[in-house]
């Protein structure tokens, strides 16, 4: 996963789906930074439950700094 979220080839096409994603949406909707992660997640990761529901208090723990980045312009 930490080979194929730096790729650049990953990273073009995750920014195309975005620029897809964003002609559907209002501007004050559209995604204007994301994030790969480098890591798997999964139920035994902590990031998902067994069900593969969001576990966003562990997501919160690991990631709250990257993702407050995401919201600052």
């Amino acid at each position: 996963m930490r080979e194929l979220a730096g790729h650049p080839e990953a990273r073009a096409g995750a920014e195309q789906a975005v620029a897809v994603a964003n002609t559907r949406l209002n501007r004050i909707e559209q995604v204007k930074k994301f994030w790969l992660p480098v890591e798997k997640w999964g139920p035994e990761s902590d990031e998902l439950t067994s069900s593969w529901k969001l576990c966003r208090r562990e997501i919160h723990l690991k990631y709250g700094q990257i993702l407050d980045g995401l919201y600052t312009l």
